[in-house]
């Protein structure tokens, strides 16, 4: 992508969402954005920007375009709370002997955090008593690893997981399951 096609998206998204906007939209400017977003193709930076005018109501900084790119809107705090929200939701619903089923609920964040925390036998295992502080420690862990994952300009984003319904018509449409 060129400065002059970013300059172009720069300057739809001013006209979307002019809250807190640059009063100019200028080369420097456009490679400021290109610089923040090396790592992705034109139409993936035109497809973030898009959602962004149609989702935001202030001016992005280059840090949240990047982060549509990889696919959430969510910032790693928000991330971190859903990923802990999800361990704990996992526990009651899969319980102790079901951690294959636990990890399509809590996704690759979460099933780090878990591996972290010594398993998913130690997670199981926590008492009433303890819940607050074990949903603190998973908060802080995927907050953690959402910002190590985004930090290290690693294309694979900090997802959560996707139903399974979805998996499955993924791998039928590459012709991998009938």
């Amino acid at each position: 992508m060129t400065r002059e096609e970013m300059a172009g998206l720069l300057t739809a998204l001013k006209l979307a969402v002019p809250r807190w906007a640059p009063p100019e939209i200028n080369h420097e400017l456009a490679g400021i954005y290109l610089g923040a977003l090396k790592n992705f193709d034109g139409i993936t930076i035109a497809k973030a920007i898009s959602r962004a005018m149609q989702n935001l109501t202030e001016w992005p900084p280059p840090a949240k375009i990047k982060r549509m790119c990889l696919g959430t809107d969510q910032d790693d705090t928000e991330i971190g709370s859903e990923v802990a929200a999800r361990i704990e939701g996992a526990i009651s619903s899969c319980g102790h002997p079901n951690w294959e089923r636990a990890k399509e609920k809590i996704g690759p964040v979460g099933v780090k955090v878990v591996e972290m925390c010594g398993g998913w036998h130690e997670i199981c295992n926590i008492t009433y008593d303890q819940l607050p502080s074990a949903r603190k420690n998973w908060r802080d862990l995927s907050t953690q690893l959402s910002r190590k994952l985004y930090n290290d300009n690693r294309i694979d984003p900090p997802s959560l997981p996707q139903s399974s319904h979805m998996q499955k018509a993924l791998r039928i449409a590459q012709g991998l399951d009938k």
